[in-house]
């Protein structure tokens, strides 16, 4: 994506049209298990805030489930090549980390470069402090959504457009 064309949200638009949409048609009633391997920490933060039971993330579980744990598993064993993970990368189990997986590609990304930052440092740092950017470690999440995370997301999205109301010496009614 052109770099005049980052942050207009096209990626949160189609995102939560394409699962809120596969909820509907698919999975009405019962929350679907995600995916994702990223080393841009603005892709890591968003996934761990607007999915739910997502580990790692800041604000997940402390420890991965067993549920988490044999997606991981599965995700190692069987679909690396699908997801771009270099044959000699390592899954590191206990951080969650495929280390050296996008060494020396297109993929790997530099630490300090601001387009891949989330405006929040501290889950930058969270997510940061897990991996070895000159290594081309990625993040594996693992975490769950329904219809319900979708509507909140939906809520937290049209809340954040909503303008604040600006009070004024003029918009106070005066006392006589």
């Amino acid at each position: 994506m052109r770099a005049d064309q980052r942050s207009g949200g096209l990626t949160h638009r189609l995102t939560s049209t394409l699962t809120v949409r596969y909820l509907l048609i698919h999975r009405p009633l019962s929350r679907v298990w995600i995916t994702n391997v990223a080393c841009v920490l603005s892709s890591l933060v968003n996934v761990g805030r607007h999915f739910d039971q997502v580990f790692p993330a800041p604000e997940g579980p402390a420890s991965p489930t067993t549920t988490h744990r044999r997606i991981a598993e599965a995700v190692d064993a069987l679909y690396r090549d699908k997801i771009y993970i270099r044959p000699d990368a390592r899954f590191d189990r206990d951080a969650f980390v495929f280390r050296g997986s996008v060494h020396q590609t297109v993929f790997q990304k530099d630490e300090h470069d601001p387009r891949y930052r989330h405006r929040d440092a501290r889950a930058n740092r969270f997510y940061g402090e897990r991996m070895d950017f000159e290594r081309g470690d990625e993040v594996l999440q693992i975490g769950s959504m329904s219809l319900l995370t979708g509507l909140r997301y939906l809520r937290r999205r049209s809340a954040a457009k909503k303008p604040s109301h600006a009070w004024s010496a003029q918009s106070v009614p005066q006392s006589a």
